[in-house]
């Protein structure tokens, strides 16, 4: 009875919670990407999706934020601004990481907050939010668990399991337990967005999330449930259940 009650403790019925919207952007131009969106355009983009899709009853989205790796610059800069009750800032930082050097930024930001949301939905910013209620089949799945992805693959001999399609929800909860364990919640290569190096940078995607694995939180995905489409080298891919309704779709 001790253990049962020790587990509803840490995760309590999802009502009255609150969630931060982090997405990981980049001010330059693509690989296999014809055309190219300026950040106002994303900003845009992902605050009418999320006005439009995000409402769920369990919980609230109270902030945003845009994590900007800029090509050229040295140092970072903040602005925050708040817009019908919802906190909106924009990081920009040197370029470096990839999505998952962007969104390590935006969970420490959110990390040494005095009143921290308690959960991160970390996106990219050539996805958007595509259906009623977006959250809902990522917080169906996040008791007893760190990260709930959109998909998770393999390359056989080349690449373990890993969150292959990596739009999804962080318990904030667990990033915090992560850090503290290990000093650091996240392990990424600090790789600069180029052809040259675009393959190195996906090895990000295998190694991000195993720390939460090792201090004991579960890692899970929607993709036996829902659609998931996701870009491969310039083009949409259909993975996941054919004809279910897809949570997130692809823009560029």
């Amino acid at each position: 009875m001790i253990r049962l009650n020790s587990f509803l403790n840490h995760y309590p019925p999802l009502e009255n919670k609150t969630c931060a919207y982090l997405v990981a952007c980049f001010e330059g131009s693509r690989p296999n990407v014809a055309e190219t969106h300026g950040l106002e355009t994303t900003i845009r983009r992902h605050l009418s999706a999320i006005d439009a899709y995000g409402e769920t009853p369990s919980v609230r989205l109270t902030k945003v934020i845009f994590i900007v790796n800029c090509v050229g610059i040295k140092d970072e800069s903040l602005e925050t601004t708040t817009v019908g009750g919802r906190v909106i800032s924009v990081i920009k930082r040197p370029n470096n990481g990839y999505s998952c050097g962007a969104w390590a930024r935006g969970v420490r930001h959110l990390l040494d907050d005095d009143d921290p949301p308690d959960f991160a939905f970390l996106i990219e910013d050539d996805y958007l939010p595509s259906m009623k209620k977006f959250l809902d089949p990522f917080i169906d799945r996040i008791a007893n668990h760190g990260f709930v992805a959109q998909r998770f693959g393999s390359i056989p001999d080349i690449a373990p399991l890993h969150a292959s399609t990596s739009n999804g929800l962080l318990d904030l909860h667990a990033a915090r337990s992560t850090l503290e364990k290990f000093g650091v919640t996240f392990i990424y290569y600090p790789y600069e967005l180029g052809a040259a190096d675009y393959v190195m940078g996906c090895e990000n995607q295998i190694t991000f999330f195993s720390l939460l694995g090792l201090a004991g939180f579960g890692l899970s995905s929607i993709q036996d449930s829902w659609s998931v489409p996701h870009l491969q080298n310039g083009t949409i891919i259909e993975t996941g259940i054919k004809d279910a309704p897809a949570p997130l779709s692809p823009i560029f």
